[in-house]
């Protein structure tokens, strides 16, 4: 998936997503609080 930030209540699965390759076994796994919503749209002019 590249470079993302991946939100799982799975903590296996979220594991996963932190492991880099087999020739460099380190990863990062961060545990959050993560809330869900509505899309914010960002308006860089004002229509009209």
């Amino acid at each position: 998936f590249g470079e993302a930030i991946i939100c799982s209540d799975a903590s296996a699965e979220a594991a996963r997503y932190g492991f880099t390759a087999v020739d460099r076994p380190d990863g990062f796994l961060v545990l959050a609080v993560v809330a869900l919503g509505d899309k914010i749209i960002e308006i860089s002019s004002i229509p009209g």
